[in-house]
């Protein structure tokens, strides 16, 4: 994916199960090809829900500022909302603050 169409998906809506079969939803914060990582804003944890697993977790209720995936722990991601306009940010983020691809390169010394 290049850094043009990775950006375009800045702000939009994710959902995202881990390898340990919990699922999180947030906001698409950054994309760190280098570092092969995804960052959240405003992520909610929906524990293991139905999913198999060796050790079920429950939902919480707290929202974490950020959480930074590696790419290796993730078993599917999906856009289920679309970017939000200034108008409507539900995020509650300003989104021209999000990080662009290759502004995250930069940041880590490319």
């Amino acid at each position: 994916m290049d850094s043009q169409t990775a950006n375009q998906f800045l702000g939009s809506k994710i959902s995202l199960i881990s390898r340990s079969e919990i699922r999180y939803e947030g906001f698409l914060y950054a994309i760190d090809v280098r570092e092969a990582t995804i960052s959240l804003s405003k992520v909610r944890s929906f524990g293991t829900e139905d999913r198999p697993t060796d050790r079920a977790l429950f939902p919480k209720e707290d929202v974490y500022e950020f959480i930074i995936f590696r790419g290796s722990d993730i078993k599917t991601l999906d856009v289920i909302g679309p970017p939000r306009s200034a108008s409507d940010n539900e995020s509650g983020l300003d989104l021209d603050e999000l990080a662009p691809l290759d502004a995250n390169l930069s940041a880590q010394g490319a």
